[in-house]
Protein backbone atom coordinates (compact mmCIF):
# COMPACT_ATOMS: atom_id res chain seq x y z
CA UNK A 1 0.00 0.00 0.00
CA UNK A 2 1.23 4.05 -0.79
CA UNK A 3 0.82 6.90 1.37
CA UNK A 4 0.85 9.72 -0.36
CA UNK A 5 0.31 13.27 0.10
CA UNK A 6 -1.88 15.55 -2.61
CA UNK A 7 -1.75 19.39 -3.42
CA UNK A 8 -4.89 21.60 -4.19
CA UNK A 9 -5.04 22.56 -7.67
CA UNK A 10 -4.20 26.46 -7.12
CA UNK A 11 -0.75 25.16 -6.30
CA UNK A 12 -0.10 24.50 -9.98
CA UNK A 13 -2.74 25.55 -12.23
CA UNK A 14 -1.23 25.50 -15.57
CA UNK A 15 -0.55 21.07 -15.68
CA UNK A 16 -2.78 19.80 -18.11
CA UNK A 17 -4.96 16.85 -17.26
CA UNK A 18 -3.52 14.69 -20.20
CA UNK A 19 -4.95 14.26 -24.02
CA UNK A 20 -7.44 10.98 -24.99
CA UNK A 21 -6.00 8.75 -27.16
CA UNK A 22 -8.82 7.47 -29.43
CA UNK A 23 -6.05 4.93 -30.95
CA UNK A 24 -5.90 3.54 -27.76
CA UNK A 25 -8.94 3.91 -25.58
CA UNK A 26 -7.45 5.52 -23.14
CA UNK A 27 -6.14 8.82 -21.91
CA UNK A 28 -2.51 10.01 -22.97
CA UNK A 29 -1.00 11.11 -19.22
CA UNK A 30 2.85 11.27 -18.01
CA UNK A 31 1.49 10.86 -14.12
CA UNK A 32 1.80 14.42 -13.45
CA UNK A 33 -1.44 16.55 -14.95
CA UNK A 34 -3.99 17.58 -12.84
CA UNK A 35 -6.84 19.29 -13.63
CA UNK A 36 -9.22 18.39 -16.38
CA UNK A 37 -8.69 16.50 -19.02
CA UNK A 38 -9.62 17.31 -22.89
CA UNK A 39 -13.08 15.39 -23.66
CA UNK A 40 -15.95 18.07 -24.03
CA UNK A 41 -18.91 16.66 -21.39
CA UNK A 42 -22.79 16.16 -21.68
CA UNK A 43 -24.90 14.99 -19.18
CA UNK A 44 -28.56 13.94 -19.33
CA UNK A 45 -31.40 11.89 -17.23
CA UNK A 46 -32.94 10.65 -20.61
CA UNK A 47 -34.18 7.32 -20.46
CA UNK A 48 -33.05 7.31 -16.45
CA UNK A 49 -35.02 7.67 -13.10
CA UNK A 50 -33.05 8.78 -9.78
CA UNK A 51 -29.72 8.88 -11.74
CA UNK A 52 -27.97 11.71 -13.89
CA UNK A 53 -25.61 10.76 -16.48
CA UNK A 54 -22.43 12.48 -17.07
CA UNK A 55 -20.14 11.58 -20.13
CA UNK A 56 -17.57 12.36 -23.07
CA UNK A 57 -19.34 13.88 -26.08
CA UNK A 58 -16.73 11.39 -28.37
CA UNK A 59 -18.70 8.69 -26.66
CA UNK A 60 -21.26 8.45 -29.65
CA UNK A 61 -18.35 8.08 -32.52
CA UNK A 62 -15.69 6.69 -30.71
CA UNK A 63 -15.03 3.44 -31.64
CA UNK A 64 -14.07 2.57 -28.01
CA UNK A 65 -15.91 1.61 -24.95
CA UNK A 66 -16.22 3.23 -21.71
CA UNK A 67 -15.88 2.22 -18.14
CA UNK A 68 -18.62 3.64 -16.01
CA UNK A 69 -18.14 5.09 -12.42
CA UNK A 70 -20.91 4.94 -9.67
CA UNK A 71 -21.11 7.80 -7.44
CA UNK A 72 -22.96 8.31 -4.48
CA UNK A 73 -23.83 11.62 -2.49
CA UNK A 74 -22.94 12.58 0.95
CA UNK A 75 -25.09 12.26 3.58
CA UNK A 76 -28.29 14.86 3.31
CA UNK A 77 -27.01 15.60 -0.27
CA UNK A 78 -29.60 14.78 -3.34
CA UNK A 79 -29.71 14.99 -7.10
CA UNK A 80 -27.12 14.46 -9.72
CA UNK A 81 -25.39 17.66 -9.44
CA UNK A 82 -24.13 18.82 -6.27
CA UNK A 83 -20.96 17.49 -7.23
CA UNK A 84 -20.51 18.65 -10.42
CA UNK A 85 -16.90 19.36 -10.26
CA UNK A 86 -15.75 15.89 -9.88
CA UNK A 87 -18.97 14.47 -12.59
CA UNK A 88 -16.81 16.54 -15.00
CA UNK A 89 -13.41 16.04 -13.93
CA UNK A 90 -14.45 12.49 -14.61
CA UNK A 91 -15.82 12.41 -17.82
CA UNK A 92 -13.26 14.46 -19.35
CA UNK A 93 -10.86 11.72 -18.86
CA UNK A 94 -13.07 9.33 -20.46
CA UNK A 95 -14.90 7.74 -17.87
CA UNK A 96 -19.32 7.76 -17.97
CA UNK A 97 -20.21 8.85 -14.54
CA UNK A 98 -23.89 7.21 -13.00
CA UNK A 99 -24.64 10.16 -10.06
CA UNK A 100 -27.18 8.49 -8.32
CA UNK A 101 -29.46 11.32 -6.95
CA UNK A 102 -30.32 9.35 -3.15
CA UNK A 103 -29.46 11.62 -0.78
CA UNK A 104 -29.18 8.15 1.73
CA UNK A 105 -25.99 6.68 0.09
CA UNK A 106 -25.72 2.89 0.22
CA UNK A 107 -24.61 0.22 -1.94
CA UNK A 108 -27.83 -0.64 -3.40
CA UNK A 109 -27.90 3.03 -4.40
CA UNK A 110 -24.67 3.64 -5.82
CA UNK A 111 -25.55 -0.17 -7.89
CA UNK A 112 -28.84 0.93 -8.81
CA UNK A 113 -27.66 4.08 -10.24
CA UNK A 114 -24.26 2.25 -12.11
CA UNK A 115 -26.71 -0.47 -13.45
CA UNK A 116 -29.43 2.19 -14.90
CA UNK A 117 -26.52 3.32 -16.93
CA UNK A 118 -25.08 0.46 -18.01
CA UNK A 119 -28.73 -0.63 -19.45
CA UNK A 120 -28.23 2.36 -21.93
CA UNK A 121 -25.69 0.17 -23.99
CA UNK A 122 -28.70 -1.31 -25.06
CA UNK A 123 -30.74 1.19 -25.69
CA UNK A 124 -30.49 2.63 -29.54
CA UNK A 125 -31.85 6.02 -29.09
CA UNK A 126 -28.84 6.44 -26.22
CA UNK A 127 -25.24 8.19 -27.50
CA UNK A 128 -23.80 5.39 -25.11
CA UNK A 129 -25.74 2.75 -27.06
CA UNK A 130 -22.88 -0.09 -27.64
CA UNK A 131 -19.85 2.25 -26.25
CA UNK A 132 -20.17 1.53 -22.41
CA UNK A 133 -18.04 -1.62 -20.79
CA UNK A 134 -20.39 -3.80 -19.08
CA UNK A 135 -18.27 -6.39 -17.52
CA UNK A 136 -17.29 -3.94 -14.69
CA UNK A 137 -17.33 -0.46 -13.03
CA UNK A 138 -16.07 1.72 -10.39
CA UNK A 139 -17.15 3.36 -7.40
CA UNK A 140 -17.15 6.62 -5.68
CA UNK A 141 -18.48 8.70 -3.31
CA UNK A 142 -18.12 11.68 -0.77
CA UNK A 143 -18.36 11.39 2.87
CA UNK A 144 -21.66 8.77 3.51
CA UNK A 145 -21.31 8.20 0.16
CA UNK A 146 -17.86 7.17 0.41
CA UNK A 147 -18.67 4.16 2.65
CA UNK A 148 -21.51 3.20 0.19
CA UNK A 149 -18.64 2.67 -2.20
CA UNK A 150 -16.76 0.77 -0.37
CA UNK A 151 -19.70 -1.65 0.31
CA UNK A 152 -20.82 -1.51 -3.28
CA UNK A 153 -17.01 -2.58 -4.61
CA UNK A 154 -17.74 -5.89 -2.74
CA UNK A 155 -20.13 -6.48 -6.07
CA UNK A 156 -17.96 -9.07 -8.10
CA UNK A 157 -18.18 -6.38 -11.28
CA UNK A 158 -16.59 -3.81 -9.07
CA UNK A 159 -12.96 -3.21 -9.99
CA UNK A 160 -11.97 0.09 -7.91
CA UNK A 161 -12.97 2.26 -5.33
CA UNK A 162 -12.48 5.95 -4.34
CA UNK A 163 -13.91 7.32 -1.15
CA UNK A 164 -13.32 10.98 -0.42
CA UNK A 165 -13.63 11.81 3.33
CA UNK A 166 -16.01 8.51 3.79
CA UNK A 167 -17.99 8.29 7.53
CA UNK A 168 -17.31 4.94 8.81
CA UNK A 169 -16.35 2.60 6.31
CA UNK A 170 -16.62 -0.30 8.29
CA UNK A 171 -20.04 -2.39 8.93
CA UNK A 172 -19.16 -3.43 12.23
CA UNK A 173 -21.76 -6.44 11.53
CA UNK A 174 -19.63 -7.70 9.12
CA UNK A 175 -16.34 -6.16 9.85
CA UNK A 176 -15.12 -6.16 5.91
CA UNK A 177 -12.32 -4.48 4.60
CA UNK A 178 -11.60 -3.35 1.29
CA UNK A 179 -9.86 -6.09 -1.15
CA UNK A 180 -9.78 -4.17 -4.45
CA UNK A 181 -7.75 -1.30 -5.39
CA UNK A 182 -9.03 2.02 -3.73
CA UNK A 183 -8.03 5.37 -2.93
CA UNK A 184 -8.86 6.97 0.12
CA UNK A 185 -8.68 11.02 -0.02
CA UNK A 186 -8.93 13.06 2.84
CA UNK A 187 -7.60 16.22 4.37
CA UNK A 188 -5.73 16.58 7.67
CA UNK A 189 -8.79 19.54 8.51
CA UNK A 190 -11.45 16.67 7.84
CA UNK A 191 -12.97 16.18 10.76
CA UNK A 192 -13.79 12.79 9.38
CA UNK A 193 -9.56 11.68 8.75
CA UNK A 194 -9.47 9.57 11.52
CA UNK A 195 -12.23 7.32 9.43
CA UNK A 196 -10.56 7.57 5.93
CA UNK A 197 -7.13 6.46 7.76
CA UNK A 198 -9.03 3.79 9.80
CA UNK A 199 -9.92 2.51 6.11
CA UNK A 200 -7.02 2.62 4.25
CA UNK A 201 -5.33 0.96 6.96
CA UNK A 202 -7.46 -1.66 6.95
CA UNK A 203 -7.51 -2.34 3.25
CA UNK A 204 -6.60 -5.62 2.22
CA UNK A 205 -4.28 -4.59 -0.73
CA UNK A 206 -3.53 -1.79 -3.51
CA UNK A 207 -4.89 0.69 -1.67
CA UNK A 208 -3.55 4.34 -2.21
CA UNK A 209 -3.95 7.30 1.34
CA UNK A 210 -3.84 11.01 -0.08
CA UNK A 211 -4.31 13.48 2.79
CA UNK A 212 -4.59 17.25 1.64
CA UNK A 213 -3.64 20.41 3.90
CA UNK A 214 -5.77 22.77 5.54
CA UNK A 215 -9.42 21.68 3.28
CA UNK A 216 -12.42 20.97 5.66
CA UNK A 217 -14.68 18.03 4.85
CA UNK A 218 -17.41 20.48 3.24
CA UNK A 219 -14.67 21.80 1.23
CA UNK A 220 -13.45 18.63 -0.24
CA UNK A 221 -16.86 18.37 -1.98
CA UNK A 222 -15.42 20.43 -5.25
CA UNK A 223 -13.05 18.42 -7.36
CA UNK A 224 -10.49 21.51 -7.96
CA UNK A 225 -9.76 21.33 -4.71
CA UNK A 226 -8.09 17.73 -4.69
CA UNK A 227 -7.37 17.66 -8.72
CA UNK A 228 -3.68 16.25 -8.33
CA UNK A 229 -5.91 13.22 -7.92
Amino acid sequence: MLILCFLCVYSNPVLAGGVWNESACKKDDDGASIGLGNLSVSSSTDYLSGTTVYYPDIVASSSCTFKIIGWANGMGTTGGKEYGDYYQQLASHGFVVAASHSGASNASTILASAQEVLDLNNNSSSPLYQNLETATYGVMGKSLGGKAAGEAIMDPAGTGAIAVALIGLFNPDTNYSIEKPALFATSDADIYQPNVLTGYNNAANDAIYAEANGISHMDLSYSDEIAAL
